[in-house]
C-alpha cells in the first residue's frame, strides 16, 4: 500500500464521489451552508419549502442544538 498525502487522498475521494453522481459544492460562509441544506432537504423530500417552513424546520432541528435561529 502506498502512502498518500492528505491532499491527494481528498482529491481522490472527491473524484470518486463525483463519478458516483455527487456534485462538488463550494460553501464559503454560513449562509451558503444553510442555503445548501435547504436545497438538499427539498431535493430529498421532493418539495419546495417556503421561507417560513424552512425557518421552522431549521429552528427545530438545528437551532435547538446549536443556538442558531433564522
Amino acid at each position: 500500500m502506498s502512502h498518500q498525502s492528505e491532499s491527494q487522498l481528498e482529491k481522490t475521494l472527491i473524484n470518486q464521489l463525483q463519478q458516483l453522481g455527487f456534485s462538488y459544492v463550494v460553501l464559503k460562509d454560513q449562509d451558503a451552508i444553510i442555503t445548501n441544506l435547504q436545497t438538499q432537504l427539498e431535493k430529498f423530500n421532493q418539495t419546495k419549502f417556503s421561507d417560513a417552513e424552512f425557518a421552522q424546520i431549521f429552528n427545530m432541528a438545528i437551532g435547538k442544538m446549536k443556538g442558531y435561529h433564522l
